[in-house]
């Protein structure tokens, strides 16, 4: 009996161990640092972010509002060391590192998140952990390992050897370059594919470098490690020659460190090493180098490349260096502190293979044309196969053709890429730049030259950002048809600008990180993508060629590095500075980034009082470079005129963003001057801008008042004049109806125009305008043939601007995208994080749009939702999924019901009818109220049905 009992217990024991497993909460996923799932840290003060995801929450009504009230953080060293262990009360799904212990140079971290919800039931431990990497911090860090190379040797390899006896468990490369390196470690290349776009920085204040973990490719015996050089933007604007520094950290079983390092033939002078450096031991490496088989390499002309120079196993242990190997020089020391490149990687994303391929003879030349179908941005592998060995080729790249079909080429030899074919079978494929491009065209003298259509293919490279949004157009209307080409459009031009670890305006003439295009782009792009690690980078390179004056450059970085010029500058348009305020901003919003906003806060401060400093009239800021860029009028015209009504403009929503982060930084009496500064500043507004005879804002041309009444719209309150504002907003209609309800704006008018017609009741105006199809819309671009945006709505030259206009330019397509997401999707954060965001899609029926699906991966989790109108469009069916731990703001439209029949239903149950809410019919729907156009939901987390009905 005592065994029956004993054995009883024990199933009871076991029993309950079971039904506790089983009852945990599900995992968090998703684990992140500083946006990343392989983040790098890199400087003493830099304090990592970590994020993660929560489950999505279940169909069940029942478990609605669920969320997290603590989690428990636990942060150990790779060998399981203890750093940081905390259980924190928060409804946050991110928080900053908060250990007493410093992070060590040189070290992986795992790190493990369990989740308590708001009963205390835990979750299960996240599995796999998070890590990531802190790198090297200080120069210390770097002791022995000299900046090398040259022109004479941008082809370099270093041999090392390890015994047996040295068992390396973990291995770690660190290069630095202000041009490009690629790495090979026994002749594997470390990167993910065959280019590698170099990080563009202030390079007097700073300069990135790469890790990657080695450990799977060295070997007992010899190692070689080999790199090529690049020159970049270092050499193209700054003039200087190709240079890298170099370190391997590799750790042994026993523990020990062991050091390789760029040594040049005549060392220079080491900085004194970190204790970390200073215990590590030093092996030898030999490094030798050549000129090698990469003739020249430019991003903007392109690279010229002789593969008969290329041996295969020149990175290989086997290989022997022939004499024009030389012993690799000590190169120009680089001043700019070094740092890690804490950014998604830049790589191939995918292959595009050619449409069609079609010969053009002119001349007595004939230029073979590949058609790729779509705008990319990236480079072309050429197969060794389209012609005999020693033949030199031409690769030309363009968007366009023209009425000859012959390619249409940039100015100055841009995007052009040549190859001597070698004896490697291997694809020939251009190292150190990159292309936009539609078409190519191939051009040889060599008779054995024969391009096939395989001969060709395009690998599309950009920075790697993942996508966290996505929406469809449901349905084969030739609405939703041109709304989902548009916005592929977008997407597309987005992606292909977010190079070099930073947004820039265009892949082909210019590949500059203009502020105003980043500024008029970057909510949409925070939608759409993962940017909080680009816009981190992005907004410290702003911050680090900030003059003594506290004013930004209208493009960064700085392609002079000269001091004195920067500080004699005058002041840049603020309607391009301003990004310098208002992306930290908006990071907080749809991220609830403190940091950023933490970081940059003085400089914001010191940007912010140099405008004041040189207000003008009414002591409001109006200066002006740009203006409304590329707006339909002329740009005489339109840069006068518009331009210092949208400096002011800028200036007064970066005001509005200071009081904001001021209280974020408990600058309370910031907050307070900013705040009457936005008040004053927009009493001055309107009696600077307001045109009384036209009865709205313009800038004294019909042609103008899109884009200023809309600043105006935007800004409200005393910006607005003291008439009705039905008054006004009849005389914004009646103006754009006289343009044929086309758009008349430029690029701060494109983010701003369809949003506040939208906001103001004028939907269908808006939807009219971004529906158009001929000149000047964006119908207009895809009725001949885009696949991306363009630099202007004609895409034709302007005389009075002579560099052409190139077609994939993100600028004019932001704020659209931006309108789609927020306005006709209808999802938009109204707390930071999305912690509390609205649900309202706009909803026309009878304009060939009936049906909207939206989907949004936040810091806080899943969002989706689609509207459905009936198809005799009296009703509309409404999903939506309220990730856990927010709440959401939930408008249903009253569409053609008359306010007190409607009745909308979650389920089959009604939490509204009679004119008036419902209270406890369904879990999850707090409270409801009546709206001018519908009824407002306040809900919890969860996933709901809701439609409408006439009683």
């Amino acid at each position: 009996p005592c065994v029956v009992m004993v054995w009883c217990l024990v199933c009871v024991l076991l029993a309950a161990h079971a039904t506790a497993a089983a009852a945990l909460l599900p995992a968090a996923s998703n684990l992140r640092v500083d946006y990343q799932s392989a983040a790098v840290v890199s400087s003493p003060s830099a304090v990592p972010r970590f994020s993660w995801v929560l489950p999505p929450p279940v169909s069940d009504a029942a478990q609605r509002g669920a969320g997290q009230s603590a989690f428990h953080i636990s942060l150990t060293t790779e060998k399981g060391t203890s750093v940081w262990d905390a259980r924190i009360q928060s409804n946050q799904t991110w928080v900053s590192y908060g250990g007493q212990q410093a992070l060590q140079a040189d070290t992986t971290y795992h790190w493990t998140l369990t989740w308590f919800d708001l009963n205390g039931a835990s979750s299960a431990v996240s599995s796999p952990p998070g890590q990531f990497r802190v790198g090297l911090m200080t120069d210390a860090d770097w002791a022995g390992a000299d900046w090398i190379g040259g022109e004479q040797h941008r082809q370099v390899r270093g041999t090392f050897e390890l015994s047996a006896a040295d068992s390396i468990v973990r291995a770690q490369a660190y290069v630095a370059s202000p041009g490009c390196t690629v790495l090979y470690i026994n002749g594997h290349q470390v990167m993910d594919g065959p280019n590698d776009i170099c990080a563009w920085t202030q390079f007097n204040k700073r300069i990135k470098y790469n890790t990657y973990n080695i450990t799977q490719l060295l070997q007992t015996g010899t190692n070689v490690i080999g790199v090529l050089l690049g020159h970049g933007m270092w050499s193209h604007f700054y003039k200087k020659h190709p240079t890298m520094r170099l370190k391997l950290s590799l750790t042994t079983a026993s523990g020990q460190v062991l050091t390789v390092t760029s040594s040049a033939a005549a060392s220079t002078s080491a900085p004194i090493p970190s204790a970390a450096a200073a215990a590590a031991a030093s092996l030898p490496c030999k490094w030798v180098g050549t000129v090698g088989f990469i003739v020249s390499d430019d991003p903007f002309f392109g690279t010229v490349t002789d593969w008969t120079k290329l041996d295969d196993s020149w990175p290989l242990p086997s290989f022997t260096p022939p004499a024009d190997w030389t012993a690799v020089p000590a190169a120009e020391a680089v001043t700019g502190a070094l740092e890690a490149l804490n950014v998604q990687p830049s790589r191939p994303i995918r292959t595009v293979h050619a449409k069609t391929l079609t010969p053009h003879t002119a001349n007595g030349t004939t230029q073979w044309i590949y058609d790729f179908g779509e705008n990319v941005v990236g480079v072309t592998a050429i197969n060794p196969s389209i012609g005999a060995p020693k033949a030199t080729i031409k690769v030309l790249h363009g968007e366009l053709l023209n009425p000859n079909t012959s390619l249409v080429q940039l100015q100055n030899g841009y995007q052009v890429d040549m190859h001597t074919i070698g004896s490697s079978r291997s694809l020939m494929v251009p190292h150190f730049t990159w292309h936009g491009f539609q078409y190519v065209g191939i051009e040889s003298n060599d008779s054995s030259v024969s391009p096939k259509l395989d001969s060709v293919v395009v690998y599309v490279e950009h920075t790697d950002v993942e996508s966290t949004g996505a929406i469809e157009f449901v349905g084969e209307s030739e609405q939703a048809t041109l709304l989902t080409k548009m916005y592929d459009n977008m997407r597309r031009s987005q992606q292909g600008n977010i190079a070099q670890y930073m947004p820039t305006d265009c892949p082909t003439r210019e590949k500059h990180g203009w502020l105003g295009d980043a500024q008029v782009t970057a909510e949409e792009a925070l939608y759409g993508f993962n940017m909080g690690a680009i816009y981190h980078n992005y907004v410290q390179i702003i911050a680090d060629t900030q003059r003594a004056s506290g004013d930004v450059p209208g493009v960064v970085p700085d392609t002079t590095l000269d001091t004195a010029a920067a500080a004699a500058a005058k002041i840049t348009d603020i309607s391009w500075s301003a990004a310098f305020v208002l992306i930290p901003h908006w990071m907080y919003k749809y991220y609830g980034d403190e940091r950023i906003v933490q970081t940059h806060y003085a400089s914001l401060k010191a940007f912010m009082d140099n405008l004041v400093a040189t207000a003008g009239q009414g002591n409001l800021p109006t200066f002006y470079t740009w203006g409304d860029w590329c707006a339909v009028q002329a740009r005489a015209l339109a840069t006068p005129a518009t331009g210092p009504s949208l400096a002011a403009f800028n200036f007064l929503l970066s005001a509005d963003a200071m009081v904001e982060m001021a209280m974020l930084t408990n600058h309370t009496e910031d907050a307070a001057y900013y705040s009457q500064l936005a008040k004053q500043g927009r009493e001055s507004f309107a009696k600077m801008f307001f045109n009384t005879s036209a009865g709205l804002f313009n800038g004294g041309y019909s042609l103008d008042a899109q884009s200023v009444t809309a600043a105006a719209l935007r800004l409200g309150g005393s910006a607005l004049p003291a008439e009705p504002m039905a008054k006004l907003l009849s005389a914004y209609e009646a103006n754009i109806k006289s343009f044929d309800n086309h758009l008349t704006f430029g690029s701060v008018g494109a983010k701003h125009v369809l949003p506040q017609l939208t906001a103001h009741g004028l939907y269908r105006v808006a939807f009219e305008i971004a529906t158009q199809t001929s000149f000047p819309s964006f119908g207009f671009w895809i009725q001949h043939g885009a696949t991306s945006c363009w630099e202007n709505w004609s895409g034709v030259a302007d005389p009075s601007h002579p560099p052409q206009p190139t077609h994939n330019h993100i600028f004019l397509c932001g704020g659209l995208g931006e309108w789609m997401y927020r306005s006709v999707a209808g999802v938009e954060p109204l707390l930071p994080g999305y912690s509390h965001f609205k649900y309202a899609p706009e909803v026309l029926p009878g304009h060939g749009l009936d049906s909207v699906k939206v989907q949004l991966d936040t810091v806080h989790g899943h969002i989706s939702g689609q509207y459905t109108a009936s198809a005799d469009a009296k009703t509309v069916a409404m999903q939506l999924t309220v990730p856990l731990s927010t709440t959401a703001t939930v408008h249903v439209p009253y569409l053609q019901s008359a306010p007190a029949t409607f009745v909308v239903r979650e389920g089959n149950t009604a939490v509204w009818e009679d004119g008036k809410f419902v209270p406890g019919a369904v879990a999850g729907v707090m409270s409801g109220s009546a709206s001018p156009t519908g009824v407002v939901l306040e809900v919890q987390s969860g996933v709901y049905a809701f439609a409408s009905a006439s009683a």
